[in-house]
């Protein structure tokens, strides 16, 4: 869990976002934040898929499971921004409006 804390510290630093930043855009506590960080909790697969678009990273990067960062660079911005969107409507459920 620690190399998990590690790596998110890291991509979130690069992406010069605050622990507040990163959980208001993920839609957790800043508290949450600091304990991924720090590898006491382990974020849900909703929130580290969230995380890693966020950052522009791979979730295969932030669990180690490769040592190179390979984010979407495929993307234009307007598909990133399309994307970003999808997954916060994924993460609020489809709630009825």
């Amino acid at each position: 869990m620690l190399y998990l804390g590690k790596r998110i510290k890291q991509a979130r630093e690069q992406a010069g976002f605050t622990q507040e930043k990163l959980a208001e855009l993920i839609g957790t506590s800043r508290t949450a934040i600091a304990r991924y960080e720090l590898g006491e909790i382990e974020p849900k697969l909703r929130n580290l898929i969230a995380i890693a678009q966020c950052l522009s990273v791979t979730t295969d990067w932030l669990l180690g499971n490769v040592e190179k960062n390979n984010p979407t660079k495929c993307l234009s911005p307007a598909a990133m921004e399309y994307l970003q969107a999808f997954v916060k409507e994924i993460r609020r459920g489809g709630e009825k409006k």
